[in-house]
């Protein structure tokens, strides 16, 4: 997924901060295109992101602790989406569900392979990030994430 999601990012013009661990996952995401990188296993990474990101969309697809990762939130306005259904997911629905929509965490609940295909079908392998195109949503499509 970090392929297709970095690509589909750069292509709407945001600034790209990968996270994930250790060295070789940070040169994969700089290869791939993002800007920067913070190391989830490194606290002095996680230290240096504190209020950087207006939004995290975390495709990480098994359960896992998200609180690591609201400290990166900008306060007041951060938002993380939560990609696919585990456990950390439906939590993070019912969550919001129940402050109104309000939560710094929200969810989708897209999941399962032929779900995610899409992403697949949006960035094949021998393609670039100059090739993946913008198209206007109808109204009601995906909000932004401010």
């Amino acid at each position: 997924m970090l392929r297709p999601a970095l690509q589909v990012a750069k292509a709407l013009g945001a600034r790209v901060t990968a996270i994930s661990r250790g060295e070789k996952k940070r040169a994969l995401a700089l290869s791939h295109g993002a800007d920067d990188f913070i190391d989830s296993k490194s606290p002095a990474s996680l230290e240096s992101g504190v209020a950087s990101l207006d939004c995290i969309i975390n495709v990480i697809p098994v359960y896992h602790d998200v609180t690591l990762y609201t400290p990166l939130l900008k306060p007041s306005t951060g938002k993380m989406y939560l990609i696919g259904i585990t456990e950390s997911t439906m939590a993070a629905f019912a969550a919001d569900a129940l402050l109104l929509g309000s939560s710094v965490i929200t969810a989708s609940l897209i999941g399962g392979a032929p779900r995610s295909a899409v992403w697949r079908r949006l960035c094949p392998p021998d393609t670039s990030m100059t090739s993946v195109r913008r198209h206007r949503l109808h109204a009601g499509g995906a909000r932004s994430c401010q």
